[in-house]
Parts: C-alpha cells; structure tokens; sequence
C-alpha cells in the first residue's frame, strides 16, 4: 500500500501530538464547573436509636441516673449490624462509634475526677478498637490527667535526667578512647568526672521537673483536701516548697548585690525585699536591703544637698579677672555664652535643613560664638590658676564642639578629666562626658572597636570558652575545672584559625561598634570623623552582605565608581524585594515595595517591584487562608459533597482533564475563594492558572465548618498535627459558619495567611520517630588527642509543652 509524502507527514504530526498530549494539561475554562453540587444530607424522621440517643442526652442533662441506664441499654440493644449498615448508606459514619460515645456521656455526669478516670480506662480497655480514633485521644488523655500520676512522671523524668547526665560521663570519654586513645582515657575521664562534679554543684536547688511535680501536687491538694494519702502528699509538697523558696530568696539576694555594684540602690533594695517576701528572716537578705538602705539614704542626702546648692559670687577673682569676665554692657559671659550655645545648637541640629533664611542668622551666631570662645581665652590667660579656669575650660571645650572642632574640644576634655576631683571642679563632669556613649559617640565607637576585637581574639585562642563561666563556682575554683579544656583549645587554635569560623553563628561581635557608629552619624553627620566612620561601616556592610546599608554609605566613602554603585543598587533592591517576600501583611510589602520603586527606579528590581506592587492593588483581598491540594488529598471530606463540592477530576491526578495545583485553594474573604490550577504546561512546579469563584454563604459555611472540625480533629488524635494559633483566620471562620461575611474588614492588620497543610507537607515523606531505644550510638573523633572512639549517648527525657513555665 503506497502512502503520499503528505499523508504520511501528516500522520506523524498526529503521533506526535497524541504523544506529547499526554505530558500537557488542559486547563479548565469558563466552560468547566470547577465545583460540583452539594449533596448536604436531607431531614428525615427518626429512628428508633434516634430516639434512645436523644432520650439519653436528656437524662444525661438532668442528672436522671435510672433514665441513663434504661436508655444507653436501649442504645446497645438497637445498634446492632443492620443499624450500622443503615448509617453507612445514609452517609453518617460517626453512628459505627455510637456506643462507646454514648457510654463517655454517661460517665461524664460522675461529680468525681477520680470515679471518672478509671471509668475512661475501662472504657479504654473495653473498648481497645474504638471505631472513633478521636474518642480514643480524649479518653487516653482523661487517663492521663491525674495530678499525682503527672508528679510521679515528672519526679521519674528528673531522676532519669541524673541517670543520663551521669551514664554519659562516663561513657563518651571511656568509649572516645577505645582506638588510639587509650593511653589519655584515664586523664579524659577524670576531666569528665570533674566537670560532671561542677555541673552537680551548679544545679539548682530544686530542678525543673521537681517544680513541675510540685505544681501537681498542689493540684491534688487543692482538688481533694480529704482526701486519704493527703497527709503524705502535703509533706512532699512542704519539702519542695521549702528548697522552693530558698532557691528565689538566693536568686533575688544575688540580684540585689548585682544592683549595688550597678549603683542602683533603688533596684538593690526591690530585689531584697522580694528575697525577704519569699523567705522571711533570710540572712543574706537582711544584709544586702540593710546596705541597699543605707546607700540609698546617703543618695538621696547627696541629691538634697545639690538641689540647695546655691551659686557662688566671684568676689575672690583677681581685678584682670574680673575685666575679662565683663561683655559688652553689663552682662556676664555666662549668659551671653549660654546665648551663643543654644542659638548654636539649633543652627547644628537643623544643619543639614537646606533654608537660605537661616544662612544671614547662623553666620551672626557662629561670630558671637568665636567671639565668647576668645573671651574664654583671655579669663584663661588672665587667671591660669583661678577658681574659674576649670569652668572656662570646660565651657570652651563644648563651644569648640559645636563649633565642630571635635577632636580639640575631646583633647581639652580628656586633660580636665585626668585631674583630681580636689584639684578640679569640672574632673568629674569631663569624666562624666567622656564616658557617656550618647555624647561622646566617636570615643564609644573606638571603644567598642576595641572590644571587638577583644572578643574575637579570645574566640579564636580559646573556642567556646571564651564566653565566660559554665559553672556556678568561685573564680578560682572555674579556672581549676576549665584548665584542661583551655589548653586543648590553645593547642586547636590554629586549626579554629585555618578552618574555622571568625565568629560562633549568630553572635555579631562588630554589632556595637556598628551601633555607636551609626550613632556617631545621626550627631555629627559633618564632623571630622565622618568619613573614617562610615568607611568602616560601609566595610562591614558588605561583610555581612547588608547590601541597603552598604548602600545608604557609599557616597560618603572617599573614592566611588559609577559602575559600582549601579551594580550595589541593584544589590540593595533585589535585598528590598527579598524581604518584600518574607513580609507577613500586604501593608508591609506595600511599603517596601513602593520603597524599592522610589530610591531604584532605574534598576532591574525597581521594575520588578513596580509591576508586583500593581499586581498586589489587583489582587487585593481581607483574607489568603490557603487549603493545599495534599491536605484535601489527606482529608477527602473536605473537598468532597459535603464540603466545599470540588470537581472530582480536579484530584484524579489525571492532567488531560485539568488537575488542582499543589497550592490548592484559598479563602480570600468575604464569600470568594481562589482556585490554583496546574497550567498548561503540565508542570506542577510552575506558577498556577488561578480562578476567582464567588460562593454561596450555604456552601461556604459547611466549608469552612468542615475544615474547623477536621484539623481539630487531626490535633486531637495526632499530637504532632497540631493546628497553630491564628486570631484572624478563627474570627473568618466563625463569622463564615455563621454567613456574616458580606462585609468584610478590609485592614491590612486584620488578614490571615494561614497555610492547612497534609502531614507529608509538615513533615515530608516519612516522619521521623524515636528509637525505642533509650540511646544513640554515637562516633566521635578528637583532633587533640587523635583518638577516634564510639560510645552510647544516654537521651534526655522530653520536656512537656508547659516546662517553658517552670524555667
């Protein structure tokens, strides 16, 4: 059979197409009904287990104890096969875990925790394949909840915590020195005993699980004061109170001493107070709120008498003193100087406001300044050593400052502060200048320059030890028990060097100098030590990759190229854009957005900040509470009739017949969701094909009444599937299920962008577990010492949810 050129071409293209249509998706239109119609179900009379149900749930309501019993036998007596069956084809699932539910309600009337307890286990016990997983939960938790059962797990937690601390001091040095260290096992075990030795010392006086213990205990007590083991458990709780209170008291002493040293003796006497509050009598208390008294008191007669201090005369000055006291008329330099330094002062804050007005005025004050500061200069001269050349000296260092001769005024200031505080008057006020770090801000910005590199130093010789003090022991006594570990880390310094890192992660030690230098900025932004400040703060920008800091400095480095500001602004943008995705409202990223298009409008990011910010004004919506596809994958019923109705093809994995997108379906306020749908390309790793569909209030009801009930679910049988607190997205869904969302609040403030993902989401696709096993192997290796070793790792007991409260 001869086939043309032609048609045989055209059959090709025909097998081609059917080929590639596979790895395409038809995406749906306007033609395709991306929801199916609900099939809610419909009212229909009750049955006879209806009707033993309600009957009781009204006894249950009243307390009838006969009526209880006579209807849940009733209840047992009709649920039998064909009942379940009946309730399977009527789609009520909930009906095969009837029994077991009715008998919870039941038990739930007991006036006693305790009689309610152990009827929960037997219902457990009776019932070990429940049919409702969640029932289960709730009674294995009412099992669970019994104060002195928690206080026993707790204790056994704590001493189980002493039995790994101490198991694992033995065995890693012992197992670390199996091969190639044997010979330094002994000395490695002795470290590890010793600081084992100093960790037990520096423990608290009662542990965190024994706080915990005794919490429940005072539950037990407080629920059941009668009751026959009361006697014993007030003991322990009297016991524990004890160390209790003893363990604040000292916290609150050591405080108060920290405040004295600080000089703050307000603080200082708070703090002993407290210490006195918890543990009335305490010695140690008494001590530091006596001197906290004490301290305060002569504080406050210092305050005192420096409020009544009056103002000298200068009748003791020599007559050329005098003479170059004298301004014109009849006023003292005092006030005229005071005059010229707040006119200055001004004139210095607004520097940088460009006002041609002011220019005539501030050249007036700048010459009435240089001419007090010359005035200054003769009383100096005229009386070196009179009662005033202090003052005149100070007062002409702060004119020269302001002035912006800083490193003159700092020199003067410097020389003042050298002296005695019987020698000068203004010593201390120089001293007090000096040390402060907001007006002495280039001084603050060598200082902690200096102490950077301080820090990084220590860390790079001495490791993790550079940190201060693990233990709670005497000075002494720290250094005895880190000595073998500083010398190991002097010995590795030079590979920390080589391979390490120049800081521990996150810990910046150039962070304060960086502060004070930013500081040093926003004060003198034209003073002589500008241009050193911001290099040095430019450079460490970059190091740090802060490309908008770098950015805001660089016109005032000393050399700058046009090409490499175009290539740093584009840097800098695309790091605006970087945090416009990470930011959590849609006012946040608008911000930074419209930020990104005003300072880079010529660059590649500022174009693209452009087109997202019309984008977001587009896609504006109250609400973006995203349901993914694995999660309605996972929990069937919520897509499904009774839900939110989705087209089944949308989750047959089929892609010819149009497929849901990983991103699934988001609830954007008011009665309109946002459907994201793989695009034609097929990929599901592309941006979705989304579609905007307006609901009706009865559907989204049993939606988002469905997906609440779901998750809450989830939670309740699966501790690790729990739902995360979110206020807006709660306050949607109850005003949804009620059909109160015809106005929605449009605030920024008021959105939610909760994401309900599947387990495999959360957690991939297999959750990790714990061994059963009480230990980890654990292979170890040793650069000081070259010994290679293998070694169990005893597990810590898991903290519960609530430890944080104990801390």
């Amino acid at each position: 059979m001869n086939v043309s050129r032609s048609s045989a071409t055209r059959i090709a293209v025909l097998a081609l197409l059917l080929v590639t249509s596979g790895c395409k998706t038809t995406t749906p239109t306007s033609g395709f009904e991306l929801l199916a119609p609900m099939a809610l179900r419909e009212p229909m009379p009750p049955s006879e287990l209806d009707r033993a149900v309600t009957a009781l749930a009204a006894a249950a309501l009243a307390g009838d104890q006969a009526q209880m019993d006579a209807s849940l036998a009733r209840v047992e007596t009709l649920h039998d096969d064909e009942a379940i069956e009946r309730a399977k084809q009527e789609h009520r699932p909930e009906m095969k875990g009837l029994v077991p539910l009715c008998i919870d309600l039941k038990n739930s009337t007991l006036d006693d925790p305790v009689a309610y307890r152990e009827a929960s286990k037997e219902l457990l016990d009776s019932w070990s394949l429940h049919p409702d997983p969640a029932l289960k939960a709730r009674l294995q938790q009412a099992v669970n909840d019994d104060p002195l059962k928690l206080a026993s797990e707790r204790t056994w937690d704590y001493y189980e915590s002493l039995f790994a601390t101490t198991f694992n001091t033995v065995a890693e040095p012992v197992g670390g020195s199996l091969m190639w260290g044997v010979a330094i096992a002994p000395f490695r075990l002795a470290s590890s005993l010793t600081h084992y030795a100093a960790s037990m010392y520096s423990q608290p006086e009662i542990s965190l699980q024994e706080r915990q213990a005794l919490a429940h205990r005072k539950q037990y007590l407080a629920e059941y004061p009668d009751a026959s083991d009361a006697p014993a458990v007030r003991e322990k709780v009297d016991d524990a109170q004890e160390d209790l209170d003893e363990m604040q008291a000292k916290h609150y002493v050591e405080k108060s001493w920290d405040a004295l040293s600080a000089g703050k003796y307000w603080l200082a006497e708070m703090e002993a107070d407290r210490a006195l509050l918890v543990l009335p009598g305490d010695s140690d208390a008494v001590v530091a709120a006596s001197i906290a008294q004490d301290r305060r008191r002569h504080h406050d007669e210092l305050l005192t008498r420096s409020d009544t201090a009056s103002p000298g005369t200068p009748d003791d000055l020599e007559p050329e003193a005098l003479e170059a006291l004298a301004l014109r008329g009849d006023q003292l330099p005092l006030r005229g100087l005071l005059e010229a330094l707040l006119a200055s002062s001004k004139r210095t804050s607004a520097r940088f406001d460009e006002n041609p007005a002011d220019t005539e005025r501030d050249a007036i004050e700048t010459e009435r300044l240089y001419r007090v500061i010359d005035e200054l200069r003769l009383l100096q001269e005229a009386d070196p050593e009179g009662e005033l050349a202090d003052e005149a000296a100070y007062v002409l260092a702060l004119a020269q400052y302001d002035l912006g001769f800083e490193i003159e005024s700092w020199k003067k200031l410097q020389a003042l502060a050298h002296e005695e505080n019987t020698q000068s008057n203004m010593a201390r006020h120089a001293r007090s200048l000096l040390q402060d770090p907001w007006q002495n801000t280039y001084g603050n910005f060598e200082r902690q320059k200096h102490r950077a590199t301080q820090k990084e130093i220590r860390f790079r010789l001495f490791g993790g030890m550079s940190f201060g003090n693990r233990y709670d022991l005497p000075l002494g006594m720290s250094y005895l028990v880190e000595l073998p570990n500083v010398a190991q880390a002097l010995l590795t310094a030079p590979l920390r060097l080589v391979f390490g890192a120049w800081e521990p992660k996150g810990t910046d030690f150039k962070r304060p100098a960086a502060t004070a230098g930013y500081r040093y900025l926003k004060q003198s932004g034209e003073g002589q030590h500008t241009r050193e400040v911001a290099k040095w703060l430019y450079e460490y920008e970059v190091d740090r990759d802060n490309w908008v800091g770098a950015m805001s400095l660089y016109d005032l480095q000393p050399e700058t190229d046009p090409t490499e500001r175009i290539a740093l602004s584009e840097k800098a943008a695309s790091q605006q854009l970087a945090a416009a995705d990470r930011a959590a409202r849609r006012d946040w990223r608008g911000s930074i957005l419209r930020g990104v298009v005003r300072e880079y409008p010529d660059s590649d990011a500022g174009e693209t900040a452009g087109f997202r910010l019309r984008q977001e004004l587009e896609m504006l919506a109250p609400q973006r509470i995203r349901v993914t596809r694995s999660f309605f994958k996972e929990n069937p019923h919520v897509a499904g009739p009774r839900g939110l109705a989705l087209n089944p093809t949308l989750l047959d994995d089929d892609l010819r017949n149009g497929e849901l997108h990983p991103m699934g379906v988001t609830l954007l306020g008011g009665r309109v969701i946002e459907i994201a749908l793989v695009p034609e390309s097929g990929d599901k790793d592309d941006p979705p094909f989304t579609v905007r569909e307006r609901i009706d209030a009865e559907r989204l009801s049993h939606t988002v009444a469905l997906l609440d009930e779901t998750v809450l679910m989830n939670d309740q049988i699966d501790e690790l599937d729990a739902v995360q607190p979110d206020a807006f997205r709660d306050a949607y869904l109850e005003r949804a299920r009620l059909g109160l969302v015809n106005d929605p609040d449009m605030r920024a403030s008021a959105e939610s962008d909760y994401v309900y993902e599947s387990l495999r989401e959360q957690y991939g696709m297999v959750r990790g577990r714990d061994s059963i096993l009480p230990f980890d192997l654990v292979f170890q290796g040793s650069l000081f010492d070259m010994s290679l070793g293998a070694f169990p790792r005893w597990r810590q007991p898991r903290e519960t949810p609530d430890a944080f409260l104990y801390r």
